[in-house]
């Protein structure tokens, strides 16, 4: 008998490092498909304002809250992460992004859009919060700049992605909104494993 202390077997490694790595494709797969629809979204819902006829100024104050709302989301989104668990939060988190992305669709009343564009920034804060804590709980110390840089290139490929989806609903009155929405639901289904 050696004195050796005892290390887990190589298999015991590689099973543990494959359900992080799948873990991790997954939430990778999900973040971009969402980030796809807010591409998408985001260039959408300028170009609606502005056929609606509405001034330039408008289009801005209404884009722009969803920066107030990233910054109420970060201040609440820990606690919501503290009280429901990462995996339960960024599921509701991404279902509150695609419950406000609908919500453009119920009405062109400008206050309303104020309203949504705002929610869907808390919600945008939460998803992004559990996101990244996730990947960092996931990545271990010496793989974890690389992970980040895969999902910063995943990140900003699936936003211009999704420039490619408006000449696909130009021409219609909501259903560009209801597509955003049905994107953002499908970028719960591979974190939901």
């Amino acid at each position: 008998m050696s004195n050796t202390p005892s290390t887990p077997s190589s298999t015991t490694a590689n099973v543990v490092f494959t359900t992080d790595l799948w873990s991790i494709a997954l939430l990778l797969f999900s973040v971009s498909i969402s980030l796809v629809a807010s591409g998408f979204f985001t260039s959408y819902l300028g170009l609606r304002i502005v056929d609606q006829g509405t001034s330039t100024f408008w289009v801005g104050l209404i884009q722009s809250c969803v920066y107030l709302g990233l910054v109420m989301g970060g201040l609440l989104s820990g606690r919501a992460i503290s009280l429901f668990g990462l995996k339960n939060a960024a599921r509701f988190f991404w279902f509150g992004v695609a419950i406000s992305a609908m919500g453009f669709a119920a009405s062109d009343n400008l206050g309303f859009w104020f309203a949504c564009r705002f929610l869907m920034g808390i919600a945008l804060a939460g998803v992004y919060s559990c996101v990244e804590s996730w990947l960092h709980l996931a990545a271990q110390d010496r793989f974890r700049g690389r992970l980040f840089a895969v999902y910063l290139i995943a990140n900003f490929s699936s936003i211009a992605l999704g420039q490619y989806l408006l000449p696909t609903v130009m021409d219609s009155s909501t259903s560009g909104f209801l597509i955003g929405a049905l994107i953002y639901i499908t970028a719960l289904v591979p974190v939901s494993f």
